[in-house]
C-alpha cells in the first residue's frame, strides 16, 4: 500500500519519510537515506523534512554503529547534493556542516561557512555553524551574539535555540534565560 501511495505521490514527504523510517527500521539505514533526501528535498520546511535533515546530517557525522555506520559516506553525499540544490536553505546547510565538523573535519566546516557566506552574509544556516565553531574555539560570548543571530533569523532553529539556553545556564547563570 506504501509503494502505491509513493507512486501516486512520489514528492510526498510525508510518504517519504515514513518509507526512510520503515526501511531504516528494518536495519538498512543505508536503503534509507534516498527517502531522507527525498523528504527533505520535498519540503525541507515541514516536520518531516527537517526530520530528515537531522537524520541525514546524525548518518553523515559517522558516529554510528551497525548499519548506520555504514552509511555516512552516502549520507554525507545526500547533503551536499542538497545544499548544492537548495544553496539558501538554512537546515541543509547546517545538517552539512555540522556533519563534517562531527567527523573532525573543522576545516571543512570553516570552508563551508565561507563560501556560504560570500554568497550571502546573513545566512542564518552558516551563521549558526559560525557559533558552533566559536564555541569549539571556546569564545562562548561570540557564540551568543552568532547563536542569537541565527535565532533571530530562522526560528525553527532549535540547534540554536538549544545552544542559547546551554549557554546562559553555563555562562551567565541565568536560570530565568532558559
Amino acid at each position: 500500500a506504501l509503494d502505491d501511495a509513493l507512486i501516486a505521490r512520489p514528492n510526498d514527504a510525508a510518504l517519504l519519510f515514513y518509507r526512510a523510517q520503515l526501511t531504516a527500521g528494518g536495519g538498512d539505514a543505508p536503503g534509507a537515506i534516498p527517502f531522507y533526501a527525498r523528504s527533505a528535498a520535498a519540503a525541507a520546511a515541514s516536520h518531516d523534512g527537517r526530520t530528515a535533515l537531522e537524520t541525514l546530517g546524525r548518518l553523515a557525522s559517522g558516529q554510528n554503529r551497525g548499519s548506520e555506520a555504514s552509511g555516512a559516506g552516502l549520507a554525507k553525499d545526500a547533503l551536499s547534493e542538497l545544499a548544492r540544490r537548495f544553496p539558501d536553505h538554512a537546515g541543509t546547510f547546517s545538517a552539512l556542516a555540522l556533519s563534517a565538523l562531527a567527523r573532525g573535519e573543522e576545516e571543512g566546516a570553516r570552508s563551508l561557512v565561507s563560501e556560504s557566506l560570500a554568497r550571502n552574509p546573513r545566512h542564518p544556516g552558516a551563521i549558526q555553524v559560525q557559533g558552533a565553531l566559536a564555541l569549539q574555539d571556546k569564545n562562548p560570548e561570540l557564540a551568543l551574539k552568532l547563536f542569537t543571530a541565527a535565532w533571530e533569523a530562522n526560528p525553527a532553529d532549535l540547534y540554536s535555540a538549544e545552544r542559547l539556553s546551554q549557554l546562559y545556564m553555563k555562562q551567565r547563570s541565568d536560570p530565568e534565560a532558559a
